[in-house]
């Protein structure tokens, strides 16, 4: 169990305990956040079962937390912490921008979900709000529904029949050439649904129209290697 330090709490200032099991991105978010207004870091910590106990001696407002770490999951840490009673918020900071693991986290307790694209910005926001009980989990999965929901009405009424053919088949991992021979059209004109469809749906990039069929029902099991 490794616990880089600990501090006590300023009084005036929203404290944090940061759980990251990569030590040089927990250590660069230590350093930018010591100099943010209204912040005071806590803890560093570097596995969940340091989590759970430094929430437990420290009662942090915000405890900012991956997913994937040693000993103990962020989902488990979340689930502990929530289980013990104590007030602690929580701000899932985490490389997965997956729809079925963010509504997991939001539904064991987490308030926001973030993804390590986030810029500095929104995470400082973010991690107020959540300290201050300006939003919480309802809130994130009340927006996450009108976004799914949005996201359907889009494949249903706006994407053509091949325009769907096309999406579910880059949800399983086709390549251009792979749609094309499957579709019996030319690489071209596939790569032209492609710019099509993220048109329609407002995303870029294999990953993110991958993660649109998985949302929207047109891909049954996510493609676990995509890690982009």
């Amino acid at each position: 169990m490794l616990v880089d330090y600990c501090g006590a709490p300023i009084m005036s200032k929203h404290s944090i305990i940061i759980a990251d099991d990569h030590t040089v991105f927990r250590e660069t978010l230590v350093r930018y956040l010591a100099t943010v207004d209204g912040v005071e870091v806590l803890c560093g910590v570097s596995d969940g079962e340091a989590a759970i106990e430094a929430a437990k001696k420290h009662q942090p407002d915000v405890m900012l937390l991956d997913l994937s770490m040693p000993k103990v999951s962020g989902i488990d840490v979340v689930r502990t912490i929530v289980g013990l009673g104590l007030k602690t918020r929580f701000v899932v900071l985490t490389m997965h921008d997956n729809p079925a693991m963010r509504r997991v986290a939001l539904s064991a307790g987490a308030h926001s979900y973030l993804t390590k694209n986030a810029s500095s910005e929104e995470l400082v926001r973010t991690l107020i709000q959540v300290a201050e009980g300006q939003f919480g989990q309802a809130d994130e999965l009340k927006a996450e529904d009108q976004d799914l929901s949005r996201l359907l009405a889009i494949v249903d009424q706006q994407l053509s029949k091949r325009e769907k053919e096309v999406l579910t088949l880059i949800g399983k991992g086709y390549t251009s050439k792979e749609i094309a021979d499957d579709l019996e059209i030319s690489p071209g004109t596939v790569d032209n649904y492609r710019t099509r469809i993220g048109s329609k749906l407002g995303v870029r990039g294999r990953a993110s129209m991958v993660q649109a069929a998985l949302r929207a029902g047109l891909v049954a099991t996510a493609l676990e290697h995509l890690d982009e």
